[in-house]
């Protein structure tokens, strides 16, 4: 029984299972790595995960001696590394404990997307460094005879000085420059403007016609003006003025003759006028035939209507109401316009006669045409003086943006290094073709203004 139960108890101690064979071993690891170890996460190893274990620990033994004090890293160092919140980093590399380095995903993701941020900002300046003009791909073609040759030093400097010239003329441009001048209305009197100067399009020998009703438009309010002066001046230095007028226009044989003789009797006679009302009013009465003198036709329909001719007259007091009644409307509808014409056409004839306008020419269109382009240049004259002065200084800056564009052309990307400058944008460009687009015409192509090209 002895015997047996020695057996038994040896039995008991020489156990042979996995588990009993472990527990000294895991006993003895745990006395020898006593500290590394968190008691929570410490688990019990079967003998063949423990046996692998030793082996990994043994070989993976530090080449290195350190002093086998643990090495603490900063908070901040941890944070940027992703580490644990375990205290101490032991670098004995003898235990694999939660506390050795681990690198966090997150911070290595946002250390990524940093440097990817950087690479990004960073890469105009790497591709010029080694893909850009004058770049190192760039100087070792030079240096192996196989890169483009240079823009010659006398074209570039006639390329800038052109450039800085045009420059400053688009800094003129800017300053003339008027929101009135892309309005539709302003830009259509602006084309007609340019067909009834130089005789193009439908407008073609109606410059002269527009100018003789011009002036008899002009004789027309100056004869009103001065009539309601007569009527209202009665003295009998006034009625010695006017009579010495009238037989002056009689006499008529040159403008410069006609208007010193006026201009002596309005001196000899105007300080004699007793009421400054008086002498005002005289001197308005000189103005206006001073005025007029300016043109043949205007002073003489005057003299007709002074002699009390006065069927013209009241044929241009008609036109002259039409196109005041047409100050606050439309105008840009050439049909509507012609309608109204033909209401009053039997006129318009006449007065066809009285502006030479005759044959196939004389027609509800033309006179349509007339009547706008006066309404027009009532509202836009004034604007389009300014508008002249953009158009003026655009023929100027013209002949730059020509030196500039011939020489990039001549020097093209293609066959030659271009210096910066060559991609810098001609000053006042923008506004030259901004203006070229508003006064071309679309379906033909032909541009309104001439700006310093050939038309």
């Amino acid at each position: 029984m002895a015997n047996k139960s020695g057996q038994t108890l040896d039995k008991k101690e020489i156990n042979l299972s996995p588990k009993k064979i472990a527990e000294p071993i895991n006993k003895n690891l745990k006395d020898r790595y006593q500290g590394l170890i968190e008691e929570e996460d410490s688990d019990t190893l079967n003998l063949w995960e423990s046996n692998d274990i030793i082996k990994k620990i043994d070989a993976e033994k530090s080449e290195f001696n350190l002093d086998k004090t643990s090495v603490n890293i900063p908070d901040s160092t941890q944070k940027i590394f992703g580490l644990f919140p375990s205290a101490n980093v032991n670098l004995n590399h003898e235990s694999s404990s939660i506390g050795t380095v681990i690198f966090s995903p997150i911070p290595i993701g946002i250390l990524t997307l940093v440097s990817g941020i950087i690479l990004v900002q960073k890469k105009d300046v790497i591709y010029n460094l080694l893909l850009g003009k004058n770049g190192l791909s760039e100087q070792v073609m030079e240096r192996l005879g196989l890169a483009k040759p240079k823009v010659s030093e006398t074209a570039i400097f006639l390329h800038n000085r052109a450039l800085v010239d045009a420059k400053i003329c688009a800094k003129s441009l800017k300053a003339i420059e008027q929101d009135k001048f892309s309005k539709q209305e302003f830009l259509l009197f602006a084309k007609i403007k340019f067909c009834v100067q130089y005789d193009r399009q439908e407008y073609e020998g109606l410059n002269q016609s527009i100018d003789r009703l011009k002036s008899a438009l002009k004789a027309q309010k100056s004869y009103v003006i001065m009539d309601q002066i007569e009527l209202m001046c009665q003295g009998i230095k006034q009625k010695e003025f006017y009579d010495y007028v009238y037989q002056e226009l009689n006499n008529y044989e040159d403008k410069e003759v006609f208007q010193r003789n006026i201009n002596q009797k309005l001196t000899a006679i105007i300080h004699q006028i007793k009421t400054d009302e008086g002498k005002h009013n005289l001197q308005v009465y000189a103005q206006e035939l001073d005025s007029l003198c300016q043109n043949s036709f205007s002073l003489q329909l005057f003299s007709l209507f002074s002699q009390k001719k006065l069927k013209q007259f009241s044929i241009l007091q008609s036109v002259s109401e039409i196109i005041s009644n047409l100050k606050e409307q439309d105008v840009t509808n050439l049909k509507v316009l012609t309608c109204l014409v033909m209401v009053h056409y039997d006129m318009f004839e006449e007065l066809g006669q009285m502006i030479n306008i005759t044959g196939k020419k004389s027609s509800p269109d033309t006179y349509a045409r007339i009547i706008q382009y006066l309404a027009l240049e009532n509202r836009h004259q004034q604007a389009y003086d300014q508008f002249e002065k953009l158009i003026q200084v655009l023929r100027k800056w013209n002949p730059f943006y020509q030196a500039v564009s011939k020489i990039r052309e001549e020097y093209s990307p293609e066959n030659y290094r271009q210096p910066k400058d060559f991609n810098q944008e001609i000053p006042g460009l923008e506004l030259y073709l901004k203006y070229k687009n508003y006064l071309r015409d679309r379906q033909t192509g032909y541009t309104y203004i001439d700006f310093g090209e050939e038309q």
